[in-house]
Parts: structure tokens; C-alpha cells; sequence
């Protein structure tokens, strides 16, 4: 039969036992001081977005601007929410440009504002031209419903987002 040495470790004593208990508690108390202050950081990262989230989403009027609401046009903030794409945002600046190039007003300092509701078909041609909101000035709004006339056909929609621009209101503001 082999004899096996067997080492053996120290005994610590009580004092020593209370020294590492006192290093390991100040240790594991400083590690759980940086995770709560992590909880905490993350906990207002996610405050600060669902704030956010809720004034993109139109949940606030706070959002501030002139928005698109649920029927395409106008209100304060970003209307119900929904997500446009950037092709709808293209095409909607390309059809205001195209509405508007043949229009001016002699006095850009006026206050005035017509809101002017209208049809657009699928091959871009418009229909139904009305005032749907006069500025009080009539010739201001004759000059604008002139001008809306002569834009027609407009750019054509792509299909997939032609249903949003189906029937729009703009508002002529002198600039």
C-alpha cells in the first residue's frame, strides 16, 4: 500500500475569517450599488422612450408642428399614429409642388389661409375643386382655385399609396 502525503491547508483564524467577511461584503455591496444605479439609469432610458414614443405616436399634442391626421390633413401633432413611408412623404411633396407651382399671391406679408379640397383619379387628373375653408379674401381664394384648375393631371400615385391622396385638402398660405 502507497503512502499519499496529504497537505494541509492552514485553519484561519477568527479574526482573519472576520477581516475577508468584512473585504467580501464591502466587494458584493459595491457590485449591487452599480447594478441598482444601472437599473435605475435603464429605467429612465425607457421612461425618456415611451415619452418620446408617445409624442410620435400623436398621444400628445405636445408634439407641436401641423400634422397629418387620420384623414390625411391637418391638427396638432402627428395625428393617429400612423407610420407613413418615405415614398408617401415624396410623393406628397411632389403633388403640393405640382399643385402650387402655378400659384402666387402679389403680397406675401398677408395673413391670409384657404383650405381647398379636391379629387385626385388614379391617371393623376383632378376633380371636385372647392373651397373648403375661405380665407375671407375672395380674390385671394378665386386665385388659388384657378391655379389648381391649371395643375391638372398631376404626378401620377404609386398604387400602394394612392388610397391615402384618393380625396386631399392644402392650405395656401402667401410665402
Amino acid at each position: 500500500i502507497e503512502k499519499k502525503e496529504i497537505a494541509e491547508e492552514p485553519i484561519e483564524t477568527t479574526e482573519e475569517l472576520t477581516l475577508k467577511d468584512v473585504i467580501e461584503s464591502q466587494t458584493k455591496g459595491q457590485e449591487e450599488a452599480k447594478i441598482n444605479k444601472r437599473k435605475e439609469e435603464l429605467e429612465n432610458i425607457n421612461k425618456n422612450y415611451e415619452e418620446a414614443l408617445q409624442k410620435y405616436l400623436g398621444n400628445s399634442t405636445k408634439a407641436g408642428g401641423d400634422g397629418f391626421g387620420s384623414s390625411g390633413q391637418g391638427g396638432n401633432g402627428f395625428g393617429g399614429g400612423i407610420v407613413k413611408s418615405p415614398e408617401w412623404f415624396r410623393y406628397k411633396r411632389s403633388l403640393e409642388n405640382a399643385i402650387r407651382q402655378g400659384w402666387n399671391w402679389h403680397d406675401n406679408s398677408s395673413n391670409l389661409v384657404a383650405t381647398v379640397s379636391m379629387k385626385i383619379s388614379p391617371t393623376g387628373a383632378l376633380s371636385g375643386i372647392r373651397l373648403a375653408k375661405s380665407s375671407g379674401n375672395d380674390m385671394y381664394d378665386d386665385s388659388i382655385l384657378r391655379a389648381v384648375s391649371k395643375a391638372s393631371p398631376v404626378p401620377v400615385a404609386p398604387s400602394h399609396i394612392y388610397p391615402d391622396f384618393k380625396h386631399i385638402e392644402i392650405d395656401f398660405r402667401p410665402e
